[in-house]
């Protein structure tokens, strides 16, 4: 079943398409590859999914219901949330502060709230927030301040944010960029628990085509603002509109990381 679809979606900028006509359709449960070289789109695909950005033209469903249009909070507090290519922490703050605040769309006491019993639910926040950290392997750091972790963790506590506003269908924007061979692969793992343990969708944006073959369901492919592909990593991998318009048959083997 179907748990976004996407019909027509355009984005202007002025004179530019930066999408133009794109169908997309994400299925409950599965982890979709959206892939394309520099320029293709695909960061403005998520910006106009998840509320950033209004669409020009074209039409957003989330679980059957129309959210073209909707602003970022409200289509987050829907279950439809988004990582970012580079990760908003608050330096100053501990691990576990950072994914404590992350909560906020479920807190629903405000400062007199606080007063009269709010404490309950910020305890309840806690032990969610120590869960996520739990899950990512990123407990031992909980009280470290973000400005202090090596660069594999803060990428980790991205989808620990992330995961915080307890999303349904969730869109990764370059989880590996700057990881290592083994961050990379250990980020794979994630990202197969996400989906099989917190049932969690996935749609996952990377320009690490090893990783995008090795733990992707299914792929799309954008090419200057339109989708040119779509299908299981084998077939993409012998699309030659694909391998022209991206990097190189080279680079399509359907391995993981680093193997």
């Amino acid at each position: 079943m179907a748990r976004l679809e996407v019909r027509g979606l355009g984005k202007q900028f002025g004179g530019l398409a930066a999408l133009s006509d794109v169908d997309f359709e994400v299925n409950e449960g599965e982890i979709l590859g959206l892939i394309g070289p520099n320029g293709a789109g695909k960061t403005t695909f998520f910006n106009v999914i998840s509320g950033l950005l209004r669409p020009s033209a074209g039409t957003v469903a989330y679980k059957g219901e129309d959210i073209t249009g909707l602003k970022f909070h409200k289509v987050a507090a829907k279950g439809l949330v988004r990582t970012f290519q580079l990760t908003v922490l608050f330096n100053e703050m501990t691990v576990l502060d950072n994914v404590v605040t992350a909560h906020h769309l479920h807190y629903t006491g405000g400062g007199l709230g606080m007063l009269l019993g709010g404490r309950g639910q910020i305890r309840e926040m806690e032990k969610s927030a120590m869960e996520i950290l739990e899950f990512l392997g990123l407990d031992q750091v909980k009280d470290e301040t973000t400005e202090n972790l090596p660069h594999g963790h803060q990428r980790l506590l991205g989808v620990a944010i992330g995961m915080a506003a307890r999303p349904d269908l969730l869109f990764l924007d370059e989880p590996v960029t700057g990881m290592n061979r083994e961050e990379a692969q250990d980020m794979m793992r994630i990202i197969r628990l996400l989906r099989d343990e917190r049932k969690t969708t996935v749609v996952l944006v990377e320009h690490n085509v090893r990783v995008v073959m090795g733990v992707c369901d299914r792929i799309v492919v954008l090419s200057f603002g339109r989708k040119i592909a779509q299908g299981l990593p084998e077939e993409i991998s012998d699309n030659q509109e694909v391998i022209e318009a991206y990097l190189g048959a080279g680079d399509f083997a359907a391995t993981p990381a680093g193997e």
